[in-house]
């Protein structure tokens, strides 16, 4: 089989993946919600304690975490903006895949290829961001040994830019697929995660 067909085998085996057949218009629509109601009608909020603590309570699902000093702005703005543009972007290549997939038309097919290419990089550019901003949020924790959580946060994000560039640099379709699927599932996990913490 030349590497043509291989890469499209690849598409054909993920536009028929449980997510495409399923999952795609429900989880999108879930979280085009979710990042307005984040970003338009809510707001993070911290507030002082006693003994120079604060206590911060997260802008999309009311997260509380109590703090040895206010959370830079910066970073909370590295984390936000760069978590939208990773979830989004990570959408968009599922997206683009599939349309791969039954795109016969060679301009539409070779489109849609530089748009996974470009939006690729973007997407994995914004999980380092997103990565090593919320590292250094956490060194802002009260919590003991809250920065070994933070090593267990960052590091898959690592392996899937590495994994998903060098699959792609040296042409494993097969791994460049599978480690492409493990970044959507963080990108809908996380935020679950993360509202299901908040009614802890």
């Amino acid at each position: 089989m030349n590497k043509k067909k291989l890469v499209f085998k690849q598409f054909s085996i993920d536009s028929k993946d449980f997510y495409n057949r399923f999952l795609k218009y429900i989880v999108f629509i879930s979280y085009c919600i979710y990042f307005v109601y984040s970003l338009f009608y809510n707001d993070s909020t911290t507030l002082p304690k006693a003994n120079h603590k604060y206590e911060y309570y997260s802008r999309d699902t009311g997260l509380k975490m109590t703090l040895n000093a206010k959370f830079p702005k910066y970073l909370l703005h590295i984390h936000s903006f760069a978590s939208f543009v990773l979830v989004m972007g990570a959408f968009f290549l599922k997206f683009s895949t599939l349309q791969l997939a039954k795109a016969s038309n060679v301009k539409i097919i070779k489109l849609y290829k530089s748009l996974h290419v470009l939006v690729g990089y973007a997407t994995l550019i914004a999980a380092i961001c997103m990565a090593v901003a919320g590292f250094f949020l956490g060194y802002y924790s009260d919590l003991d040994n809250f920065e070994t959580f933070s090593y267990f946060f960052a590091g898959p994000w690592f392996v899937f830019f590495f994994g998903i560039y060098y699959s792609a640099k040296w042409k494993l379709w097969g791994w460049h697929r599978v480690l492409g699927n493990m970044l959507v599932k963080g990108c809908i996990a996380v935020p679950l995660v993360r509202i299901l913490g908040s009614y802890l």
